[in-house]
């Protein structure tokens, strides 16, 4: 079995890449998080996972985290507070 450390960014796939993004965004040292769109490209079963995962870190370590997205129903359900924009013309 190979492992991620063995392959370059080109040979990983979009979720194994965005799941290693954020393994380096969990970083002991980190304090915030900007969670921009984190978890599109991925399927809502490993979306939820890496949610459950981002939220246990929050709650353990004071992480702050700003989350991004379009999914509305995804920010009700990770997110305390919505703030949602608006385009004014």
């Amino acid at each position: 079995m190979l492992r991620a450390e063995n392959l370059c960014p080109p040979e990983l796939s979009g979720g194994e890449l965005q799941r290693f993004a954020v393994a380096r965004a969990l970083d002991p040292g980190t304090r915030y998080l900007i969670a921009d769109e984190i978890t599109t490209m991925l399927d809502a079963n490993t979306q939820a996972q890496l949610w459950q995962v981002i939220i246990r870190h929050t709650k353990e370590r004071s992480l702050g985290v700003l989350v991004i997205s379009h999914d509305v129903s995804l920010l009700k359900r990770v997110c305390g507070r919505v703030i949602q924009f608006t385009l004014v013309k």
